[in-house]
């Protein structure tokens, strides 16, 4: 399954404004353990994609 480019580039900033609306709208312990889920794929998402087009580019420059 292949997602649009908009979308795509999106779901990473999606991923932290959950985490953060998550985190402030309700109160429950089971909210804040989505809210760090949410938080934490956003981060890897961000980290794997800066990871590989760092590494794509180094390679594309050889």
């Amino acid at each position: 399954m292949v997602l649009p480019k908009p979308i795509y580039e999106a779901l990473p900033a999606f991923y932290l404004l959950m985490a953060i609306f998550t985190a402030s709208t309700f109160e429950s312990s089971l909210a804040f353990v989505s809210s760090g889920l949410f938080l934490i794929t956003s981060a890897l998402v961000f980290y794997m994609r800066k990871t590989y087009r760092s590494s794509n580019l180094e390679n594309t420059a050889l």
